[in-house]
């Protein structure tokens, strides 16, 4: 077998095996959904949404928001569930340790509509006031991006 055929096999299999990774996260290569492509890919309507590299400058690199929240919003071991069922109730959560609060406590909060928490997203402060931490980005939305991944987030 030529050197040649040996690259083509090999480069076919890691495209496959790429691809079942990809539709195996739940992100589906032909949603035209807006709030799911912000949800899966991070990209909205004008392209790779900037989000800030976990509270520092804003870059497009990094994960979207199932990265760490999962591919329906359940939760993982990075980032909590955002589901309706859980974020549409009160909620306990234990927010990340910050400079202003190094030991935090485990607080209940919410009930939180779609509306708020893309707020949330956007400003990386709750509706009652705590800061997310610094392990979740602040995004970049604007009202259309927004939008769309209000009414994507009421579906979960």
């Amino acid at each position: 077998m030529s050197v040649n055929r040996r690259i083509a096999i090999v480069s076919a299999a890691v495209v496959l095996a790429m691809v079942a990774v990809t539709l195996g996260s739940g992100c589906t290569a032909s949603s035209s959904d807006p709030g799911q492509l912000i949800f899966t890919r991070g990209e909205g309507h004008a392209g790779p949404i900037p989000r800030s590299n976990m509270g520092g400058a804003y870059t497009t690199r990094g994960l979207p928001c199932a990265g760490c929240h999962g591919a329906s919003g359940q939760g993982t071991g990075v980032g909590p569930s955002i589901t309706r069922a859980t974020l549409g109730t009160a909620h306990t959560i234990t927010h990340k340790p910050s400079a202003t609060d190094p030991n935090p406590q485990p607080v209940t909060e919410g009930p939180w509509t779609a509306l708020q928490t893309v707020a949330v997203v956007r400003s990386g402060v709750t509706p009652e006031g705590r800061h997310l931490g610094g392990r979740m980005p602040m995004w970049q939305l604007d009202a259309q991006d927004s939008a769309a991944l209000a009414k994507y987030l009421s579906q979960l």
